[in-house]
């Protein structure tokens, strides 16, 4: 009871969770146990999720533009119900083209605007309304949205910046200062969702402007997207550090161990 009581009741939250949402779930692993061998296996569930959506009706995370409101969805109270209305509205404004990027909270709202100032360098400036920033909040969605939005689930709780600077109100930081918190910046080279999109390239600029800080900041660059031999070997020559494999240098060229490794001869 004591090794696997911690497991057992997630999973028994995990189950109140799908009937309190109303979603199926498939699969399940029965051959875990406490020892293997010599070895022992700590008591785990393991969950993961998936929400199919076509390739263009992706958004990315990064802030676009600045002056744009920046909202928190939200539920009202602690009701799955409220959990889905607040989803359902954010999911709406999305179909309207009213959502320009987007990040699931995860370890809190200051982190989340944090993150979302990185990709684009744009700035973010809290507003007049109360956040708990630092506050766990599971379900939650930052969202960039093109207009003010009045909705019971939706809080603004500021707007983009021009100025790349993170300000939370209590505090601030510049963008560029906050890449001391960072052990790897990978730049995304190509319009995200399937398999042999076309290289972006004003994102070499990027890649150029990133390098040049990544030793005062002492972090990794790395790059995915369209990354080819050519590609690979170009962007080397400006600071990348390494590269995302797919379609474009590995997949369907043979014995990955030896294209890996002319890859790195390059």
């Amino acid at each position: 009871p004591e090794r696997w009581g911690k497991p057992f009741a997630a999973l028994l939250g995990a189950l109140d969770a799908q009937l309190d949402l109303g979603i199926a779930a498939i699969g399940g692993k029965d051959s875990m146990s406490g020892s293997f061998l010599d070895l022992d296996v700590p008591p785990t569930l393991i969950s993961f999720a998936i929400a199919p959506v076509k390739a263009g009706e992706v958004l990315s995370p990064e802030f676009k533009e600045a002056g744009h409101p920046v909202v928190l969805f939200a539920p009202e109270d602690g009701t799955a119900q409220a959990q889905k209305a607040a989803w359902d509205a954010f999911a709406a404004l999305r179909r309207q083209g009213k959502v320009m990027a987007a990040w699931a909270v995860e370890n809190g709202i200051a982190e989340a605007v944090m993150k979302m100032s990185f990709g684009n360098a744009v700035g973010f400036r809290s507003g007049e309304q109360e956040v708990a920033w630092d506050l766990l909040s599971p379900g939650a969605i930052v969202a960039e949205v093109t207009e003010a939005v009045d909705l019971p689930c939706a809080k603004v709780i500021g707007q983009t910046t021009r100025e790349p600077v993170v300000d939370l109100g209590y505090d601030s930081a510049s963008i560029e200062e906050l890449l001391n918190e960072v052990d790897y910046v990978m730049v995304m080279t190509v319009n995200p969702g399937f398999a042999g999109q076309a290289f972006i390239e004003f994102t070499k600029d990027k890649i150029a402007r990133l390098a040049a800080l990544k030793e005062r900041y002492g972090f990794t660059l790395t790059v995915d997207g369209a990354c080819s031999p050519e590609r690979i070997k170009a962007l080397s020559s400006i600071g990348a550090d390494g590269f995302i494999l797919g379609t474009s240098a590995l997949f369907g060229r043979g014995d990955y161990a030896q294209s890996i490794n002319q890859l790195r001869a390059l």
